[in-house]
């Protein structure tokens, strides 16, 4: 295993290594620690920066991470993972636009789209914006056709909107997918099929 460079040696690379080597065993406490201790030594450093943000973001820490991550998307500003758990700490801080757009940032390619998608179309639905709702769960479908949380959320929204025969078909094409999930039964009882 990889340990954490002796206080006062190494480079913000080994400490960041150290500390997701100790992410990856579970000793996410101590990752923050190893991630703290080396951003004291190297205050400027973009993978600090990042890893104890996303990991800040990970313990719930949302209002320790936002300027950790805002810092890190302010050098990189393409940084589309950065955008993603940015946009999450500020959803749970209450801050819906600057999610909005932060996850605007993380649906345009790669790793976070799919997610990216399903939270704006969270909040488009919440904001009773159904028909654009729709359209982002739909791409978010798109971007991953095995994502049963997505599924749901289309059924239920197709549902809302009247249009109860595509949202039975989407249902069946779902429960194929999950016939156990938890959601897609309570949207089967809201359209009477069982």
């Amino acid at each position: 295993p990889i340990q954490p460079p002796p206080a006062g040696r190494g480079t913000d690379g080994d400490a960041v290594a150290a500390g997701a080597q100790q992410e990856l065993d579970g000793q996410l406490l101590q990752a923050l620690g190893t991630y703290r201790e080396a951003s004291l030594r190297f205050p400027d450093s973009l993978e600090l920066l990042r890893s104890t943000g996303r990991l800040l973001v990970a313990l719930k820490q949302y209002e320790a991470a936002a300027p950790l991550l805002t810092r890190a998307l302010a050098r990189v500003s393409n940084d589309r993972e950065t955008a993603y758990y940015l946009a999450i700490a500020h959803q749970a801080l209450g801050r819906s636009r600057a999610a909005t757009v932060n996850w605007e940032l993380a649906q345009q390619y790669g790793t976070f789209r799919a997610a990216s998608l399903f939270n704006l179309a969270a909040n488009a639905s919440s904001g009773g914006a159904l028909d654009e709702a729709l359209g982002l769960v739909v791409r978010a479908v798109e971007a991953e056709p095995d994502g049963v949380r997505a599924g749901a959320m289309e059924v239920a929204l197709l549902r809302a909107l009247g249009r109860s025969d595509e949202a039975r078909r989407r249902l069946a094409h779902w429960r194929a997918i999950d016939p156990m999930n938890a959601l897609l039964r309570v949207e089967a009882g809201r359209l009477g099929s069982g």
